[in-house]
């Protein structure tokens, strides 16, 4: 993840609160959550909230990095 990191940060790539919430609002849809309850779900779980939210920050991140070598204009 660091070099995700570093290569985002050269390239001015970052993830932003609405790519945030639509990926939550993506992954509550796909496993019939319901909407704004992802946190309190996972909290039932017993799912660290910050560690999950920074592997989601990290993937999201990630789709994007791919896009820009993919789709680069």
């Amino acid at each position: 993840e660091t070099l995700q990191a570093q290569y985002a940060k050269q390239n001015k790539i970052e993830v932003t609160e609405a790519d945030f919430t639509r990926m939550i609002a993506d992954l509550e849809k796909q496993n019939n959550i319901p909407p704004g309850s992802f946190q309190q779900t996972l909290k039932s779980k017993n799912v660290p909230i910050e560690s999950a939210m920074d592997q989601l920050r990290a993937r999201v991140l990630m789709q994007k990095i791919i896009r820009r070598a993919v789709l680069p204009y």
